[in-house]
């Protein structure tokens, strides 16, 4: 079957969680539903705000933060090179009880490295496995691998309990300066 889109492929899977006020960070040509707010780099017809800057998007749109019920992404994280710090400022677009959904292709399926975009490759095991570890503030309600003909994906459905703890923060600094210092003494 010829999708017009990677969300078109997911949708009828997360279906039962497109409710209330919607959040499409990467919408491309094909927002996950028509009336989510569609966020991308390029400008087409549907797409309610446009920027270059993924990070920061709490600064830029601050009048949405605790406001959706859902925040979508399809196919986006794999062009960033910070996950971490992106994933943390979209779940503060979220209530507390609100879903992030992510939809990300899987490196054992899709070839990352031919395609000279995504500066970053996950695979459906780590990935998960990352992110139960790294927020703490977003439990994962459901997640599963989405391969077979045109499909090579994975996603991950979690649900914000509470907000990110300023130990979360402390924790993420530490581990950014450790990373720092070992790739100063591994790569230079």
């Amino acid at each position: 079957m010829p999708y017009i889109s990677e969300t078109q492929k997911i949708r009828p899977v997360i279906q039962k969680y497109l409710k209330g006020r919607i959040m499409d960070i990467g919408c491309g040509q094909d927002k996950v539903t028509q009336d989510a707010f569609g966020i991308d780099a390029r400008k087409f017809p549907h797409t309610d705000f446009i920027t270059y800057d993924l990070y920061g998007l709490d600064k830029q749109i601050p009048y949405l933060r605790k406001q959706m019920d859902v925040v979508y992404s399809s196919h986006v994280l794999e062009h960033i090179p910070n996950d971490i710090d992106a994933i943390n400022e979209w779940s503060k677009f979220l209530k507390i009880g609100g879903y992030i959904i992510l939809y990300l292709p899987d490196d054992r399926w899709y070839d990352n490295e031919a395609n000279h975009e995504h500066i970053r490759s996950f695979t459906y095991p780590q990935f998960l496995r990352f992110f139960k570890r790294g927020f703490p503030h977003l439990e994962v309600v459901e997640s599963g691998e989405h391969h077979g003909d045109d499909l090579y994906s994975f996603y991950i459905v979690a649900q914000k309990k509470r907000e990110m703890d300023s130990g979360f923060v402390l924790l993420k600094r530490k581990i950014k300066t450790r990373l720092k210092t070992l790739t100063a003494r591994y790569f230079n």
